[in-house]
């Protein structure tokens, strides 16, 4: 399949697979700042930008976890940050789409902040999603003193889940709970090096 082809089969995969699962409910937040993190809670900052043909029209939303139950954190569409609180200590996050789902480790810190990247990749008929976690270090692909990362973030409208959001989630709760049985054995499974490549390090947060 030529390049030009291929582009636009992905595409309208995208489209097709958007129309058929239907948008997740949000909201752009009055607050388009982001504050700082309370002292006795853990701030992350979800980032997702990419183009249009790059998985830009496919739902992706996100959850905690580290328990039993999955926790609705919001949707996460394209261009778009959110800003979730969470206790210190060690946590798995979720993103979940139409195709897949996969997971972010973390162990958090009270009073810091820490801000991971949404990213689309190709999947067997549309996108799906994984995490990228920005490091404190200059040296990291996805460093915190980039211009790239500087970039995303200025670039990125802040965003919340509204009731509807829960609604969604009632309403999807088994197709989110069957691709989370499905999909965290894939993540387990991964090399040492690509499960660190997905996991927040403590001395991440700043």
């Amino acid at each position: 399949m030529g390049k030009i082809k291929l582009v636009v089969f992905w595409f309208f995969s995208a489209l097709t697979l958007s129309a058929c699962v239907g948008s997740v409910p949000y909201k752009n937040s009055q607050n388009q700042t982001i504050p700082k993190a309370p002292s006795d809670k853990a701030q992350i900052v979800f980032l997702r930008s990419s183009s249009t043909f790059a998985g830009g029209k496919i739902p992706a939303v996100l959850f905690d976890v580290s328990g039993e139950k999955e926790v609705v954190i919001g949707a996460i569409p394209n261009r778009t940050k959110l800003v979730h609180l969470a206790e210190p200590g060690n946590h798995y996050f979720m993103v979940h789409s139409n195709e897949a789902a996969d997971f972010l480790a973390a162990e958090l810190l009270p009073g810091k902040t820490y801000y991971v990247l949404v990213r689309p990749f190709p999947g067997a008929a549309t996108y799906r999603f994984s995490f990228a976690p920005f490091r404190n270090s200059s040296s990291d692909e996805f460093s915190l003193q980039s211009n790239r990362f500087k970039e995303w973030l200025n670039s990125t409208t802040v965003v919340e889940p509204t009731d509807e959001t829960y609604v969604w989630y009632q309403n999807n709760s088994v197709d989110v709970k069957t691709k989370r049985e499905k999909y965290w054995p894939v993540w387990s499974d991964k090399s040492e090096a690509q499960r660190d490549s997905q996991t927040m390090n403590k001395n991440d947060g700043v």
